[in-house]
């Protein structure tokens, strides 16, 4: 048994150091790409884009591509693995309980695509937001001699404030679409799992699959 927890603990620890490695050598190599590219973009490009925006997109893109290497991953691949192995196990049951069980499935997808594409877009514009506040930030520092001398001080705030303010909105809507997606999918699932239960019944009661006790 103490062997067994030993592995377990070795296994897990050897895993998330792995994945860390790869996710930090994977990031290295992706920023040092994106802004070897951006080097070479034309002058146009630059002045269509803020800086802010334009930092944002090396530093913060890259750092949710680096978290979802770390976690975003494995949970992909493991659930993968419990749906592709759910889906053997119940076609070789019956084939009536897996296409129940498949529209079943296609649904929570087709819902789980919708939310992701609304989180996605709000992502968008948080990042945007969030370019904006740091090119003001920018701007505001290279530019602090010349706010101080038409003491621009409190409409430069102002400014800061309402983008700021913005930036808290768009992160408060993609919270609670976020937050809600995993509740209504667990409960889509388990009206799911009712769905087959019952379709399996109705299948045994009339002898079309057998009772697997």
């Amino acid at each position: 048994m103490f062997g067994v927890v030993v592995l377990m603990t070795s296994s897990l620890y050897l895993k998330n150091i792995l994945m860390a490695l790869l996710s930090k050598k994977v990031i290295f190599d992706l920023r040092n790409s994106i802004y070897n590219n951006l080097l070479h973009l034309p002058i146009k490009y630059f002045k269509d884009n803020n800086s802010g925006i334009i930092i944002q997109k090396i530093l913060d893109d890259v750092k949710n591509i680096e978290g979802f290497i770390n976690s975003g991953m494995i949970n992909f691949i493991s659930h993968f693995l419990i749906i592709t192995g759910s889906i053997v196990i119940i076609i070789n049951m019956n084939i009536k309980l897996a296409t129940a069980a498949l529209v079943i499935g296609i649904v929570i997808f087709l819902f789980i695509n919708m939310t992701a594409n609304l989180i996605k877009k709000l992502a968008r514009k948080i990042q945007m937001k969030l370019g904006d506040i740091t090119s003001l930030v920018q701007q505001g520092i290279i530019g602090i001699e010349v706010i101080k001398s038409f003491t621009s001080e409190k409409r430069n705030f102002k400014k800061f404030y309402e983008e700021h303010e913005n930036y808290l909105f768009n992160n408060k809507k993609e919270i609670k679409v976020g937050n809600l997606q995993r509740p209504i999918i667990d409960l889509v699932g388990a009206i799911g799992v009712i769905l087959i239960l019952g379709i399996g019944a109705i299948l045994i009661f009339h002898k079309e699959m057998t009772n697997l006790n």
